[in-house]
């Protein structure tokens, strides 16, 4: 890459810097997170235990019932008291982490609009070619792009519970407001805005292997497009607003369920 001038340069090389401090983070809160998931289910179950026997002591329940009662709360406790200074722990050092990652993409967020404006998509995103170099591929991957175009942080939370009884069936890539979102595989995007994806699209590929991207905060081309073709731009629309900006993301193999492309991201990305 050759830029053309001091300033471009600089940029570059500030980029460079800020995604090695998402790296740092990343490696932080990937371990954080995997022991927080690992948890969670228990410590949640064991307090939702707990509430039930209060609540059904509330209701002046026999003398019986309520001594079965007490007991399972006391049990419930025991159960509870290993785990929970060390879920609270790791739930304080995620929020450290997080904290770090938005000061971090704010800086970001200056170097895009400084390059591209700070509408996302009204200038297009020719002049961030100067500025950001992708890094090469790292591994195999059913993908042929990093679908984010700049600095990034990622763990991987695919399958995490949501709320509705739902699970996160995509990767979250937190990237700055504006930062150009390409395809990932070749294929013929399709816009598809909806409540919680926001601003979001689809490529279909072929075989018919689709790939999903929402919460951008504008789209960029549609129809048919190659691999690394700029297809939106990140945001926080649908159900991320108020989050950090960040794209999420699927993988579709075959037109079936998602799967998990946490690993196929980190060798493309």
């Amino acid at each position: 890459m050759s830029t053309s001038s001091p300033r471009l340069e600089r940029a570059s090389e500030r980029l460079r810097e800020l995604q090695l401090e998402l790296r740092q983070l990343q490696v932080q809160a990937q371990m954080g997170t995997s022991f927080w998931l690992a948890t969670q289910g228990l410590v949640k179950g064991i307090q939702a235990r707990m509430q039930h026997d209060r609540r059904e002591l509330r209701s002046q329940p026999g003398r019986s019932e309520a001594r079965e009662l007490r007991a399972d709360l006391r049990r419930q406790e025991h159960r509870l008291a290993p785990y929970l200074p060390s879920w609270l722990a790791i739930k304080a050092l995620l929020n450290r982490s997080y904290d770090g990652v938005k000061a971090t993409l704010l800086r970001v967020r200056r170097i895009v609009a400084n390059t591209l404006g700070r509408e996302p998509g009204r200038n297009g995103s020719a002049a961030w070619q100067l500025v950001f170099q992708r890094p090469p591929a790292q591994g195999r991957s059913r993908l042929e792009v990093c679908p984010v175009d700049g600095p990034y942080f990622m763990v991987d939370t695919f399958g995490a519970p949501r709320p509705g009884g739902r699970f996160h069936e995509g990767d979250d890539m937190q990237t700055a407001r504006g930062t150009p979102i390409l395809a990932a595989l070749p294929g013929v995007v399709r816009r598809v805005p909806n409540s919680l994806g926001g601003n979001a699209a689809i490529v279909d590929s072929a075989g018919g292997t689709y790939t999903y991207y929402a919460h951008m905060s504008a789209y960029g081309a549609e129809g048919s497009v190659d691999a690394g073709r700029v297809i939106g731009y990140a945001g926080a629309t649908g159900n991320a607003r108020g989050l950090i900006p960040h794209l999420h993301f699927e993988l579709h193999p075959g037109g079936g369920d998602a799967v998990d492309a946490f690993a196929d991201l980190q060798a493309v990305c």
